[in-house]
């Protein structure tokens, strides 16, 4: 049964309800991790130092996309956290570090060829505009209006693919012996029908997030880990998971403790 936005949100709401401190903790964890890295690339690179050479912004840029592919493994960890808080698992700090135990190799895998689906999306759009600029053929305008209109092109198709490969690293947390290529295929086959379902889920935390943005983003702390659960649910509700019957929860009594008097 394919449940609704709303119903997916309210599940997400009821879980996080007392787990909003450590949900916002580990935000902070992974975001001081990312502003760190970026921080030592642009020191390293010394991009301040060197304003008008390009070979720092090449390097730079590199850089930051070698680290940031380092860093999508916290990102996998930290969806770990929530997979287990929906679940009614243990959910903790150590999640953090599941995806560096568990074949991170596949994590960055996965991220690098996310990003490089991007990249091909955009580079006809970038590369009419830089022939555009840099030929002056006298249709400058005409170059200038073709860029834009395959760079907007290449975004919708881009956010299209997106949405199509937007599972992976749940199969991947589920499984982690799985393979990449096998993750990606899964889901394409879990998002058939459900494309449209999860713009929309996607769509409707936009109000949320300029809320968050006018509180100068730490409401943004609250918003991203409630879509963050609401898209676990959602993971969950297209596998059949939420249809199947729910995991007994054991509750393990400390044996009670013989004291000497």
């Amino acid at each position: 049964m394919k449940r609704t936005s709303a119903q997916l949100k309210q599940m997400a709401k009821d879980r996080l309800l007392g787990n909003y401190g450590m949900c916002i903790a580990l935000s902070i964890i992974v975001s001081v991790i990312s502003s760190a890295v970026m921080f030592l690339c642009e020191f390293a690179t010394g991009i301040y130092r060197y304003p008008m050479s390009p070979a720092p912004y090449i390097l730079y840029f590199v850089l930051v996309i070698i680290l940031s592919l380092l860093i999508s493994v916290f990102s996998a960890g930290l969806t770990y956290y929530y997979m287990n808080l929906c679940r009614g698992r243990k959910a903790d700090i150590g999640n953090l570090l599941f995806a560096f135990k568990h074949h991170p190799d596949k994590f960055i895998l996965v991220s690098l060829l996310l990003f490089l689906i991007t990249f091909l999306c955009l580079v006809p759009g970038y590369v009419v505009l830089f022939i555009g600029i840099f030929t002056r053929t006298g249709s400058e305008l005409l170059m200038a209006f073709l860029a834009i209109v395959l760079l907007i092109a290449g975004v919708v198709f881009d956010y299209i693919l997106m949405l199509m490969f937007s599972q992976p690293y749940y199969i991947l947390l589920d499984d982690p012996t799985k393979g990449v290529i096998q993750s990606m295929k899964e889901s394409a086959q879990l998002m058939r029908g459900n494309k449209g379902r999860f713009f929309y889920i996607n769509l409707s935390f936009i109000g949320w997030m300029l809320l968050g943005a006018l509180s100068f983003g730490i409401g943004m702390l609250w918003v991203s880990a409630y879509l963050s659960a609401t898209q676990v649910y959602f993971y969950m509700d297209i596998t059949g998971e939420l249809d199947r019957p729910a995991e007994p929860v054991i509750d393990v009594q400390p044996e009670p403790q013989q004291y000497m008097y």
